[in-house]
């Protein structure tokens, strides 16, 4: 069993998200990954990669809109928690930009 105390004390600086729900009841999972991460402090590069599959090709853009729009939401709600209530929809965008938020296409293999 590892030790809850050593858990806080491991540092990490990228965060792989792969099959996982982006659901408002997974919110505060990620937000106390997003706060230990400082994921909105400039002077780290620290990095949030949301990878998916496309495992339907024929409901290829739902897939893909259905990710981004739970990673905007996502964002949107951790910026309000963050205390930005004016704003919430640019963090998103800002972290985009910096390059700290990435979708990632992992292709997907049909087994035999």
């Amino acid at each position: 069993m590892i030790n809850p105390y050593l858990i806080e004390k491991i540092a990490f600086q990228n965060v792989l998200v792969f099959g996982h729900s982006l659901n408002s009841a997974d919110y505060s999972y990620f937000f106390s990954t997003l706060d230990r991460m400082k994921i909105t402090d400039l002077s780290n590069d620290n990095t949030i990669v949301f990878a998916f599959s496309i495992y339907d090709y024929d409901d290829e853009e739902n897939i893909k809109s259905k990710l981004r729009e739970g990673i905007f939401q996502l964002f949107r709600d951790y910026s309000i928690y963050r205390g930005n209530k004016e704003h919430p929809d640019r963090l998103l965008d800002a972290l985009t930009t910096q390059g700290k938020v990435i979708m990632y296409e992992i292709p997907y293999i049909k087994g035999n």
